[in-house]
């Protein structure tokens, strides 16, 4: 990211905007960018200038406009919302006019067929259209040319003085080179002449090129001048003379310098801005509007009395006091601003923010800059927008000073937005995968200021409720905080997750630090950081790695392992502890036990395992707490380094435990001190009178509660116990949920006894869990306790749900009860409380605290249920109580957001958590059910309920609440009535609300509501793509798009939209045992059916309005770009996309033009003799090789070679026959030898072999291979692939032209990566590699062609006139000898007359093997060595061929050449001088597998003869096979057998298929770690897979295979083992340029082979196993066959030389038999019958067929031949029964 400048060829030092806005929809002004070069060549300068990017928007008659930038949305979805046009009007570079272009590739985004009517399903190239242009701006949309007359030039180096006082050149040289700046103006204009309100909120890091041309990267920070021209002032309705006029205010980051009257229009004031300090474009923000601005500083009043209010809330007394006296001394400016009519609510607001600034100057160091303004904005898409010097804040955020409920968030969201000034602005991350640590060191700090102002136990609190959340989220699905190497920020779907784990990890982070002793943690290096980043430039950029090397140095240990599993690890552990005290070790044993609930999540799925990189373990220490029976607190470390240890912690205390929160145990103690023994009552204890001992004195009071105490066992056991109670993870180092059970009187203990309020939280959770009697007292206690914290009290009063149920004898409803009626009337009926109407008193929230814990009451109090289901018909009237009679006349504070809290409480009331199923319905739609009484008072009950949220929503109507809260609570609450079938469905109630006039959060909970009705009514459906494109508002337009396919999902899983009807599940079946089992097929997952189902829906999938317009509307310019994507997401859903074509690439090649000189313009006619086929082939001599000449008339075209067939001399002579000339193969044509080019080919297939050349197979792709900047820098790529077709095309002359090109490779290769890097490595091991095969190879063909001489080329001389042409002719030879066979001819004559032949035919092809071994050759003879070899067809040029050649080059690549490989001379005839070449080998492919053979053929020809000596190497020949004989004369080949067999397992095309081992195998495939990335079809829309359907002509993957299987398309299971080789031979062809996809298909491919032979076994059915062993068994049963039963023993038996004459592996017995069958050894009946055959026929062998044992064993045999086939018989008939249905 910071060598951008590098790559860009310069660098941005300074830039200037000057805008009018004339607020009629119109921009226009000038930039002007001081760029410094980097290098002396520049020529073209790219920028960043992008069109459609300005979104227009109405707010009420204010005008505003507002341009802004960010990084807070997907990086994927980098569309700006296109409304405005751009229009760059000149460009300048240093005053000299230059050309330039404006290209933007996101101006004109379409389909190939828009106007088609099913353009709709082409949403996937729309998708892939938008990828495309988003990746093709980012070089920059504005390209200027530098002109000739500007030239480059090095800026004048101060000079220095050498000693001899002249100027010294040495500090210039070793300095680097400065150019001098250039000065680029550019004027531009954004125009729309819609509306005259113009709003702009772009919602990715690259929107600032929106508004102002720049170089748009959050790395390139410059210096910033402001120029704003607006009008003086603008009315309020823009139409009315009389109208109040408002002063327009222009806001922006930098320091305000002055305003200024404009100096040829009055009506007009220029605004000036500066930012001194280096800053980027995405944090450049500003606004302009009517604005009205306050001084934040004056605020001290309100501050003053909200940290009086929160003092009351915290009774501790952690609050921060400062708010009342706060020195501005050295603190910045600071202002606020709004629109007119929020005036009085800034004060209330931001009054604050003062302290805050305070606290972070403080805390973390000077604030980087002088100012600071918050600007509240309407319809912002988020709360808050940081900028440089100012922060964008939404309008919701404000609220009154009499509102309660959204001070804490409102507070702590603008407080992190000062504390982002420092990290986010000054400090940022070096890479986007540092942006955690910016983010989270911000929210740390924000934290700190938390603990300030709110108090320590808000602060802990808050933070105990966070590491709970992040525990339940990251489960499994959620990324690292940090993922190194990731290009684009982190996916918004995950950011507020990391954003939320960020600050908690630096949290342990710092806990951890402190427990070395010797630092203070972050506190030290937090002020560290911002003073390097002021001393050093540099240092702003913060990366993970130099933050913790920052650590490291600190704190003296080394945080690696922490950063593994908290920073590049996902996942939370969870522990599960158990205690026990050992009396006898003086010891508590802690039994820890963790689990990873992420890792289990993944543990199946390889990608995940490797994208998200769940931690299966984390260690550390974790401190542990135990409050021994002195009441004091001993601290102990737990060192867990493994899943599940035991640990045994001392015990320092011998006295029992003793109760100190009982009447008895503070009886002991009185008693104690009044008689004066001190001693005593210190030996029982100090109570802790902090906590509820001033509750329930007296009996009647305890009986008034129905307070519950513990019972004489109860403390008799209590006594027993030695410690009051432990607590783990004190310090807070682990984010963490801990299972940890100890006995209840030791929660009650800590509750009430531990001062933390994590403690007090943990001991409410593990109580809620074990509801009694005593637990209810408990909670009631602390909830009237006022010295506990409010959220304890709070949390308290939640957990008395459990404790209201039948099984409590309802004690927990009750004290709910009680408590609440401190806020109402005294009731009528003491007695029963449950009588009485409930009357609440005036509301009174001055008391924060109470307020709160009232509204916790009243949601217990909601979700208290019986047995059925339902809430208990006094609790419903009792919130309609509360709403009849709330009166808030006399209160100085809002009640609308607790009245908001009732209404909503009322309706969860409303609502059964029982099924439909189980539970009533109700409502007057349902039919009634008369003679139960409860109906009616159900229908009467939720009458009274409607009636009065219907009154509210009136009175709101009439006087608007906060944010019309009130309207919302009743809109949610009719949205509860609906779903639970209470009242009927009404759409239009909603749609009412949806309207434009209605505040944003009410139409917000109006689409909400509408969505869980049938949206997809058309003319529903019309009026909701109508407010996608055309509402005013983009938070209601893009909240709605989204919506719609949440909605769906949501309507799905309720039961809105039913799924297809499925067939019932079969019975179960008996299988049948001849049959292979059926495998059951694996359920689709409920997206996959849920998509299904919504694609067949009628009023989805085949909705004629939504098919209809959704296209045109995704294809519309001026569309928000998030409303598209959910517009592309509603597609994706909706609608079964159609295959996008694939491009047509038309290429032109020019025709060859072939040199005149090179082809004859005579015909050569050769006159071949008649030779006899039985004659013998003479002695070749000089006379016989030279041809005689014949010359044929010039008139004669085309020049061809004609030859006369050979033919016996019985026939009578028949005129010559005619054979064209045989074209020259592509490969020579460049002059290009058959030794070189089989040296290449060779020297090729040993490089592409190499593991190290998988980057240099393919050309790049700059966007698969994540490489754009390749082609910038390489300028002559090169790779194997084009080599190869070069040499196929003839395009190299000689050797040393490849060897050029491959040099190429190697050097690009140096080039673009540097060292260090995979791919440079890879080249230095190829280069190395290459070197060594060159050098043995080419001093090979050296030899080779100074042994080889060509018979000279045939020329005619030059002459002036075109000579004629001579023709070779040939001469009858004389009759060869009988004895042998005609040669070859035609060799010779192609040699003769220069012609190239096959590949083969050359002499370097013959003994290429023993040229590249090495090996010496005998003597040649000075004639013409004339070959003779079987002719067959020129090979196509293919690296597989030649595998002796692979041989000898791997010999040369291992550097082997001393060992040389001479071939021995073959057996000559009985002729000197001619030797029999011997039968040609063969080449056998099976598969993919290759196997050479060594067997003739069945008619192999006859020997050829050879004129010359020559050598060959043959293979000795196989082994004879052995055989024996059998009873029945036979003589079975048991060798064949084993052969048969071994065909059985490795012939897949003689197996039938399987398609449950089929199955089975590509499952086990599939679970292979990342194996499933070929189970299903490439989705070629993805990112980088765009071009696979283009590379890849016949795809395959596992799920395909599978519906083959179904379809049972495979015969054998060699086809399947086809398709499964295509899988892999593609995977190898498309990631080429990928090693660990290739190390993967390598393994993968692997255990297919381990798992084949198996799979091709055929496994006898269980019904012929089960006849063939009781066959055996009454074999085994006859009288006389003991001699058979076991093995021989030689040496028992005296037969020692048994295994002499009975080959040992031959041996058999019944009982080996019998145990091969037991375990699946025999896959047919045959193969056991053979054995027993054999056991027979080793009898007869041994013994001689006269001998006793002989006849015993023919005895046997006749009778198992018997029991054999009545076995067969047997088996074949209960296969043919029908199975039985179960």
């Amino acid at each position: 990211m910071q060598r951008e400048s590098t790559r860009r060829g310069f660098s941005v030092s300074s830039q200037r905007v000057a805008l009018e806005i004339d607020f009629s929809g119109a921009l226009q002004g000038y930039t002007e960018i001081t760029i410094v070069p980097n290098i002396p060549d520049l020529r073209t300068i790219h920028l960043h200038a992008r069109q459609c990017s300005t979104s227009i928007f109405h707010h009420h008659h204010w005008v505003l406009l507002l341009i802004r930038t960010n990084f807070a949305s997907p990086s994927s979805h980098r569309l700006p919302p296109p409304h405005q046009k751009k229009e760059i009007l000149a460009v300048k570079v240093n005053a000299h006019t230059t050309n330039f272009v404006h290209h933007d590739p996101l101006s004109n985004v379409t389909i190939s067929k828009p106007d088609d009517s099913s353009a709709y399903s082409a949403y996937p190239e729309l998708k892939r259209r938008l990828y495309s242009a988003l990746s093709e701006g980012d070089e920059g949309e504005l390209s200027i040319a530098i002109p000739q007359d500007v030239a480059i030039t090095l800026s004048q180096p101060p000079q220095t003085q050498n000693a001899t006082g002249g100027p010294s050149t040495t500090v210039v040289e070793k300095a680097a080179k400065e150019y001098n700046p250039l000065v680029v103006r550019i004027e531009y204009a954004l125009k729309d002449p819609r509306v005259p309100h113009v709003y702009t909120s772009p919602t990715s890091p690259d929107a600032a090129r929106c508004w102002v041309p720049c170089v748009d990267n959050l790395w390139e920070r410059c210096t910033w001048e402001f120029e704003f021209v607006v009008p003086r002032s603008l009315d309020a309705d823009g139409d009315s003379l009389n109208s109040p006029n408002y002063n327009v205010v222009v806001v922006c980051s930098g320091e305000f310098q002055q305003q200024i009257v404009h100096p040829t229009d009055p009506d007009k004031v220029i605004f000036l801005f500066e930012q001194q300090a280096l800053t980027s474009v995405q944090h450049i923000a500003w606004a302009a509007g009517p604005f009205y601005v306050m001084p934040i500083s004056t605020a001290q009043t309100a501050t003053t009395a909200a940290a009086a209010a929160l003092s009351r809330m915290d009774p501790s007394g952690s609050v921060g006091a400062d708010g009342a006296a706060v020195n501005m001394a050295g603190q910045p400016r600071m202002h606020a601003f709004c629109l007119p009519g929020h005036e009085r609510h800034l004060v209330a607001t931001a009054g604050f923010l003062p302290q805050a600034m305070r606290h972070f100057i403080q805390e973390v160091g000077s604030y980087p800059f002088s100012s600071f303004k918050l600007v509240f904005v309407d319809d912002l898409v988020q709360q808050r927008h940081d900028g440089a010097t100012m922060c964008l804040a939404s309008v919701d955020l404000l609220h009154t000073d009499d509102a309660i409920d959204p001070v804490f968030e409102t507070r702590i969201l603008l407080s992190q937005a000062v504390a982002v000034q420092w990290f986010g602005i000054n400090i940022y991350q070096k890479t986007w995968s540092d942006t955690w640590l910016v983010n989270g060191l911000g929210s740390y700090i924000t934290a700190s200021f938390v603990r300030k102002h709110f108090g320590n136990n808000e602060y802990r609190f808050r933070l105990k409720k966070d590491i709970l959340r992040v525990v339940d989220l990251d489960v499994g699905e959620m990324p690292p905080i940090c993922q190194p190497g990731l290009l684009e920020p982190t996916d918004p779907a995950f950011r507020q997750f990391v954003n939320l784990k960020a600050p908690l990890v630096l949290h342990i982070l710092d806990r951890r630090m402190h427990k070395t002793g010797t630092s203070q943690g972050l506190h030290r290096i937090i002020p560290k950081i911002i003073l390097d980043a002021l001393e050093n430039e540099s240092a702003a950029a913060i990366s993970t790695h130099s933050f913790l090397r920052m650590c490291r140095k600190t704190a003296g240990i080394d945080f690696r392992p922490f950063a593994e599993q908290w920073v590049y690890g996902s996942g939370c552990p969870r522990f599960a502890v158990r205690s026990h005290f050992n009396r006898k070790k003086m010891a508590v044993e802690m039994h820890v036990k963790q689990e990873s609930p992420a890792y289990e999540f993944n543990k199946e799925d390889p990608v995940q395992l490797a994208l998200l990189r769940p931690m299966p373990f984390f260690d550390g220490q974790m401190t542990i707490r135990i409050h021994e029976a002195d009441g004091t607190p001993y601290e102990h470390v737990l060192d867990i380094r493994q899943p599940y240890k035991k640990f045994e912690v001392p015990f320092n205390t011998k006295y029992k435990r003793v109760r100190r929160n009982t009447k008895r145990f503070i009886a002991r103690q009185q008693a104690a001190e009044a008689a004066g023994n001190q001693e005593t009552a210190e030996l029982i204890g100090v109570v802790d009178m902090s906590f509820g001992l001033g509750i329930w004195e007296d009996d009647a009071s305890r009986e008034e509660w129905k307070v519950a105490d513990w019972t004489e066992a109860d403390e008799a056991h209590m006594a027993t116990a030695t410690y009051e109670w432990i607590r783990l993870d004190t310090d807070i180092e682990w984010l963490t949920k801990i299972s940890f059970d100890q006995e209840p009187f030791m929660w009650v203990s800590q509750l009430q006894r531990d001062r933390d309020v994590i403690a007090q939280i943990e001991a409410i959770h593990a109580l809620s869990r074990i509801p009694s009697k005593i637990v209810s007292s408990t909670f009631t206690k602390t909830v009237l306790t006022t010295t506990y914290f409010f959220r304890v009290r709070s949390e308290a009063a939640l957990s008395l749900v459990p404790c209201a149920g039948a099984a409590v004898e309802y004690l927990g409803l009750y004290h709910l009860y009680k408590l609440f009626f401190r806020y109402c009337y005294d009731p009528v009926n003491k007695e029963d409380i449950f009588k009485n109407e409930v009357v609440p008193k005036a509301n009174d929230f001055s008391d924060f605290s109470e307020y709160f814990l009232r509204k916790a009451l009243i949601t217990a109090l909601s979700q208290v249920r019986v047995e059925n289901g339902e809430t208990v018909p006094i609790v419903r009237r009792f919130l309609i109580d509360q709403l009849r009679y709330n009166d808030n006349s006399t209160n100085n504070f809002s009640d609308s957001y607790y009245l908001a809290h009732i209404i909503g409480a009322l309706g969860c009331s409303l609502v059964s958590t029982t099924p439909p199923e189980r539970g009533e319905l109700q409502g007057d739609h349902i039919p009634k059910i008369v003679d139960d009484p409860r109906a009616q008072i159900n229908k009467d009950i939720l009458d009274g309920a409607i009636a009065e949220v219907d009154r509210y929503r009136d009175m709101d109507r009439v006087i608007p609440s906060w944010r019309n809260a009130i309207t919302v609570a009743t809109i949610e609450f009719k949205v509860m009535l609906m779903m639970a079938n209470c009242i009927p469905n009404d759409p239009i109630f909603f749609l009412m609300y949806t309207r434009e006039g209605n505040s944003t959060p009410v139409r917000i909970a109006a689409f909400d509501g509408l969505f869980l009705m049938k949206w997809y009514h058309p003319e529903v459906l019309k009026y909701l793509l109508a407010v996608v494109s055309r509402d005013s508002s983009r938070v209601v337009a893009r909240h709605v798009a989204s919506n719609m396919c949440e909605s769906l999902a949501i309507q799905f899983v309720i039961g809105e939209i039913r799924m297809a009807s499925k067939e019932p599940e079969p019975i179960l079946i008996e299988e049948d045992a001849t049959k292979p089992e059926v495998a059951k097929e694996t359920k689709k997952s409920e997206t996959d059916l849920m998509i299904k189902t919504l694609r067949k829906d009628k009023e989805i999938g085949k909705n004629q309005v939504l098919r209809k317009n959704i296209m045109q509307m995704m294809l519309n310019s001026g569309l928000d770009h998030e409303v598209r994507w959910s517009l592309l997401k509603l597609a994706d859903l909706a609608f079964r996309a159609v295959e996008e074509p694939l491009p047509k690439i038309t290429i032109h090649i020019p025709a060859p033009q072939t040199p005149a000189e090179s082809l004859p313009s005579k015909k050569l006619k050769l006159n071949l003799g008649i030779m006899p086929s039985s004659a013998a082939s003479p002695r070749v001599g000089p006379e016989s090789a030279t041809p005689r000449i014949e010359e044929v008339p010039p008139s004669q075209p085309a020049p061809k070679l004609v030859l006369k067939p050979l033919r016996d001399p019985s026939v009578a002579p028949a005129t010559p026959a005619t054979v064209k000339q045989k074209a020259v193969p592509s490969w020579a044509k460049s002059g290009l030898t058959s030794q070189e080019k089989k040296m290449i080919e060779a020297i090729l297939k040993r490089v592409t072999a190499h593991p190290s050349a998988i980057w240099f197979l393919h050309p790049v792709d700059p966007v698969r291979h994540n490489a754009p900047t390749y082609f910038d820098v390489i300028k002559h790529p090169m790779d194997l692939s084009t080599v190869a077709s070069k040499l196929k095309s003839g395009q190299y002359g000689n050797r040393q032209q490849f060897a050029d090109d491959f040099k190429l490779i190697l050097s690009n290769a140096y080039l673009f990566n540097p060292p260090g890097t995979d791919p440079h490595n890879d080249a230095l091991k190829i280069e190395e590699f290459f070197d060594k095969m060159w050098k043995t190879t080419d001093d090979a063909v050296e030899k080779d062609k100074a042994r080889v001489k060509l018979p000279p080329r045939i020329v005619a001389p030059p002459s002036a006139t075109p000579a004629p042409v001579p023709v070779p002719t040939v001469q009858p030879l004389p009759p060869p000898p009988a004895s042998g066979k005609e040669p070859d001819l035609e060799q010779e004559l192609l040699a003769a007359a220069d012609i190239p032949g096959d590949d083969e035919d050359a002499p370097f092809d013959e003994d290429v093997d023993a040229l590249l071994l090495g090996s010496t050759s005998t003597s040649i003879p000075e004639a013409p060595k004339i070959k003779v070899k079987a002719r067959r067809p020129a090979p196509d040029l293919d690296f597989d061929e030649a595998d002796d050649l692979e041989a000898a080059l791997l010999d040369a690549a291992d550097a082997s050449s001393s060992r040389k490989v001479s071939e021995p001379p073959r057996k000559a005839t009985p002729q000197s001088d001619t030797h029999v070449v011997p039968h040609p080998k063969f080449k056998v492919s099976l598969g993919s597998s290759h196997v050479r053979s060594t067997t003739p053929s069945t008619t192999p020809p006859q020997p050829y003869v050879s004129t010359t000596p020559a050598t060959e190497y043959t293979r000795p020949a196989p082994r004879p096979e052995t055989s024996y004989a059998t009873a029945g004369g036979s003589t079975p080949d048991h060798s064949s057998s084993s052969r048969k067999r071994a065909v059985d397992v490795d012939d897949a095309s003689q197996v039938p298929i399987d398609p449950a081992k089929c199955k089975a195998l590509l499952q086990k495939l599939a679970d292979v770690p990342h194996g499933w990335i070929f189970l299903n079809p490439v989705n070629s829309t993805l990112p980088g897979l765009e071009t696979y359907y283009e590379e890849i002509k016949h795809p395959m993957d596992y799920s395909t295979m599978r519906r083959k299987l179904d379809k049972k398309q495979y015969a054998t299971m060699e086809d399947f083992a086809d398709d499964l080789r295509l899988v892999y031979a593609n995977g190898r062809q498309f990631n080429a340029a990928a090693p660990d996809i290739l190390d993967l298909i390598d393994t993968i491919e692997a255990l297919w082979k381990k798992e084949w032979p198996s799979m091709l076994k055929r496994k006898m059915p269980a019904e012929l196993k089960r006849q063939l062993a009781q066959a055996l068994n009454q074999l085994k049963a006859e009288d006389v066959n003991m001699i058979f039963h076991f093995p021989v023993d030689p040496i028992a038996l005296g037969i020692p030389h048994y295994f002499d004459v009975i080959a040992r592996e031959d041996a058999r017995d019944l009982s080996t038999i019998k145990a091969k069958l037991d375990k699946g050894g025999y896959q047919t009946a045959e193969q056991v019958h053979r054995d027993v055959r054999l056991m027979f026929s080793n009898a007869y062998k041994f013994n001689g067929r006269d001998s006793p044992v002989s006849s015993v064993a023919a005895a046997l045999e006749a009778s198992w031949n018997r029991l054999y086939n009545r076995a067969r018989a047997a088996a074949e008939g209960n296969s043919n029964k029908k199975p039985r249905l179960a």
